[in-house]
């Protein structure tokens, strides 16, 4: 396996490249092997109690059926975890049910699915013989207050400094942006319900319209040319404005 800063220079910054997910991906996976503390935390918040006799950790595996979760552990031989990590975007439609498939191919006895997230998703429970759990990113946080490993206290600092360590809560100033919230909502929405439109006379792939108002998820999706079409309103991590912006993936 290439070493830990090896696969984190594959997503290095810049200006056309944001790469905060992975990036924080390959931290969590390093930390959850090199630090014992952080993985006995991790492993009792997810609710696994198991006796920790080997364990093994993979980022980006890919399966050719159903895609590419990012982090896949295996634990004493038979106990399989999957982790599905996210910062500024949310689940895919189908991508919680597609690695619960995983799972479910693999003879494990004891199987997990973890979605790891900034925001509150709603998510639904994939299959009864899988055990799933929705954690957030101040959760980690949580789980690094104990640690001594040197990465693990830098990633406790990096959440503190993205304002990832703690549960959500509210200024005045953000609750008096509530009064004016509905009337720029429901302009957006129109904007993207008539691009919607517009695009249904062009496109045959059938087109999503994401109205979570996160980075990045507050648009329009669809399949394109072999490929991913997003259309909606962003804000790029180099510049503080937000931007209507189109992707081609």
């Amino acid at each position: 396996m290439a070493s830990f800063f090896k696969r984190l220079y594959k997503f290095k910054q810049s200006d056309l490249r944001h790469q905060k997910e992975n990036f924080l991906t390959e931290i969590l996976a390093y930390c959850l092997v090199a630090d014992n503390i952080f993985q006995r935390n991790f492993l009792s918040l997810i609710g696994c109690t198991n006796q920790i006799k080997s364990f093994e950790c993979k980022t980006q595996m890919t399966d050719e059926e159903f895609g590419k979760p990012d982090v896949f552990i295996t634990l004493n031989d038979n106990t399989a975890i999957i982790i599905e990590c996210k910062v500024d975007t949310t689940q895919e439609a189908t991508q919680l049910q597609r690695y619960s498939d995983i799972l479910l191919k693999n003879p494990y006895k004891n199987k997990f699915l973890v979605f790891l997230t900034k925001y509150f998703e709603e998510t639904e429970t994939c299959s009864s013989s899988i055990s799933f759990t929705h954690i957030r990113w101040y959760q980690i946080f949580d789980c690094l207050k104990d640690c001594s490993n040197a990465i693990s206290q830098e990633l406790y600092n990096y959440l503190i400094e993205e304002k990832m360590s703690t549960k959500i809560s509210f200024n005045k100033t953000e609750l008096n942006a509530i009064k004016n919230f509905q009337e720029t909502f429901a302009k957006m929405s129109e904007f993207l319900v008539r691009t919607k439109d517009i695009l249904s006379s062009y496109i045959d792939s059938k087109i999503r319209i994401l109205k979570q108002v996160e980075y990045g998820n507050f648009g329009i999706v669809t399949d394109f040319h072999n490929g991913k079409l997003w259309l909606g309103f962003y804000q790029y991590e180099h510049n503080s404005e937000i931007q209507i912006s189109i992707s081609i993936e």
